[in-house]
């Protein structure tokens, strides 16, 4: 199977949340997943998730993972994410990347995105979102 055989979802039922969760927990430490939370699947195989928190009211994407830290994979599921966030009505949400992530802080700045916010621990940035026609 190849990446164009991937089919990015919105978790729905618990085994979706279950699904994701699983795949999270192969690689990070992860709490509650929110809605929205989204997912790739390829030949059913999770192979990445984009999920969702809130902090201090505010909307952050995150946890993001991907199988092979596959930014073909991170970008479809940031897409697939937009489209569930502006259905919904939202305007705009932030994210972080870590500090030693350096590799997608290049990718997301090369998108022309700028941190609204930088410490030790990485750079906060706000995703603006076009309206839903």
């Amino acid at each position: 199977m190849s990446p164009r055989d991937t089919r990015y979802r919105l978790a729905c039922t618990p085994a979706d949340y279950r699904r994701a969760r699983a795949f999270l927990a192969e690689r990070m430490e992860v709490g509650r997943l929110s809605y929205p939370t989204v997912y790739g699947d390829r030949d059913g195989r999770v192979v990445g998730v984009l999920s969702t928190r809130t902090d201090q009211g505010a909307i952050v994407a995150g946890p993001l993972a991907v199988e092979g830290r596959s930014p073909f994979v991170a970008l479809r599921l940031i897409e697939a994410y937009d489209r569930v966030m502006q259905a919904a009505g939202v305007s705009f949400y932030h994210f972080h990347v870590a500090v030693d992530n350096a590799r997608w802080r290049a990718v997301v700045e090369q998108m022309g995105v700028r941190p609204f916010h930088e410490n030790d621990e990485g750079a906060w940035y706000r995703r603006d979102l076009p309206h839903a026609a």
